[in-house]
């Protein structure tokens, strides 16, 4: 029944009038979750796997017609759905960002960005794509003139001079406690 809907759902996605939506977000909420939990064989894992991307399929028309109809939270709820199956989908991460920027709230659409580039970096090692970076900047994100690949290089150098300074810091305690110890200084 799912998959049916679905594929009507989506298949006339142009078409998208309220009757459509309708049925889309019917379809929607027929999916309880990933099919065959607990079995790992192939065939399990492989109609898991295709019918968690026709839901994915569905929750994108369904975000798209939303946001075409200026319905930004709801928008925004099904993006935010989607990620949490997949969130390494960076066209999401940027749909959402430009949905926050369209409601006025340029904090909530840095930090999306601020997600996206570091489940990108942790998860896969890579920087966001072209695409992502502009949207970034255009609505004032700074990278203050640094090429994004040496951001994370930065901070790793800040982080080890944080860790040389607390080491200098230390030796110079032990250094002072030791001198205060010894009889010309107390003399002195």
């Amino acid at each position: 029944m799912f998959e049916t809907g679905a594929r009507a759902a989506v298949a006339k996605e142009g078409a998208a009038g309220a009757a459509q939506m309708d049925r889309l977000a019917s379809v929607v909420e027929l999916y309880t979750g990933d099919a065959f939990e607990g079995l790992y064989a192939d065939w399990a894992v492989q109609e898991r796997e295709r019918l968690r991307f026709v839901f994915l399929e569905c929750l994108r028309c369904q975000m798209q017609h939303l946001a075409s109809q200026g319905d930004y939270v709801s928008a925004i709820s099904c993006g935010a759905r989607i990620l949490k199956l997949d969130p390494l989908q960076e066209s999401v991460h940027r749909a959402l960002i430009r949905l926050h920027l369209e409601r006025g709230n340029r904090g909530l659409a840095a930090k999306q960005f601020e997600m996206c580039r570091r489940l990108l970096r942790t998860e896969l090692g890579i920087q966001p794509e072209p695409q992502t970076w502009e949207l970034w900047r255009s609505f004032g994100g700074r990278t203050s003139g640094i090429a994004p690949a040496d951001v994370s290089q930065l901070r790793c150098t800040l982080c080890e001079i944080r860790r040389l300074l607390e080491i200098a810091e230390r030796q110079l305690e032990i250094v002072m406690v030791a001198h205060a110890k010894t009889p010309a200084a107390r003399t002195g």
